[in-house]
């Protein structure tokens, strides 16, 4: 019984050591050599906003929607470490969102020679709106094991635009001064509205990568962001029957002064960073 007794605290005694031991190797681990460190590139992409950019650039919706947030487009980066924890940054943003909405009208000629079986037209109203971006900053950071912490700054300049268009089953003719439209009519009907600007601002972010190897890291970053915006004037054309020449008529006019604004909002990304 004294040497059972013996033997099983023995037993006790080696899986408790070697218990501790692991333990102590994974907490004293060095992973510095998975960490970037001075002289190193990385380049990268905010994964949530490429797959929203994608999505967007090809949308054919018929509900309106998905129109574009200040910064929700695709980001690239590009890092480079003058220190092992101090990183300059550039990163490249692209926004776009296409929308397509579609109704069916009386096709106007049809219904014309033939009124008791009516045949139908489409209408399209279409919207195009694009940002880009180009911000530098900088980034310092702390390491804990395999994941680093960041925080730090970044200036931007960018532009945008945004273009409303509209394509009719039932031209505007001589015989047919007011046809039949989903949008517009009465004489008159809008073909396109544009408008377009500049905006630059700062932002200030924080975010955290975990390295999943020497070459590979995956992140969330957070950041609050001050921008102001100048848009230009914004322009609308329209077609018509002119009655005065008995011609078909098409204009440009201004409609809206230029403007200016400033915001402030917070962005949000899932990076994935790879490290050369």
């Amino acid at each position: 019984m004294k040497k059972l007794i013996l033997m099983a605290a023995m037993v006790a005694v080696t899986a408790i050591t070697t218990a501790t031991a692991q333990e102590l190797d994974r907490h004293s681990r060095d992973y510095s050599s998975l960490l970037p460190q001075k002289g190193d590139l990385a380049t990268g992409i905010d994964l949530a906003g490429a797959a929203k950019f994608i999505g967007n650039s090809f949308a054919d919706n018929k509900a309106e929607g998905n129109a574009i947030t200040p910064f929700g487009g695709a980001n690239f980066f590009a890092k480079y470490f003058i220190a092992d924890n101090i990183a300059l940054r550039a990163r490249l943003g692209f926004g776009v969102t296409n929308i397509t909405n579609r109704e069916f009208v009386v096709d106007d000629a049809a219904y014309a020679l033939d009124p008791m079986t009516p045949k139908e037209v489409t209408d399209a109203y279409k919207t195009s709106e694009k940002s880009f971006d180009l911000g530098v900053g900088i980034e310092f950071r702390r390491s804990l094991r395999r994941v680093q912490g960041y925080a730090g700054a970044e200036l931007f300049i960018g532009t945008l635009s945004e273009k409303h268009s509209y394509e009719y089953g039932n031209a505007i003719t001589q015989t047919n001064q007011n046809p039949t439209s989903y949008w517009g009519g009465y004489g008159e009907r809008d073909l396109e509205e544009k408008m377009s600007g500049v905006r630059g601002g700062l932002s200030i972010f924080t975010g955290v990568d975990y390295f999943i190897s020497r070459n590979v890291s995956m992140g969330f970053e957070f950041g609050l962001t001050g921008y102001g915006t100048s848009i230009r004037p914004v322009s609308l054309t329209t077609e018509m029957w002119d009655t005065v020449t008995n011609a078909y008529k098409k204009e440009t006019d201004e409609t809206n002064p230029k403007q200016g604004r400033f915001d402030i909002a917070p962005t949000a990304g899932l990076n994935m960073m790879f490290y050369f």
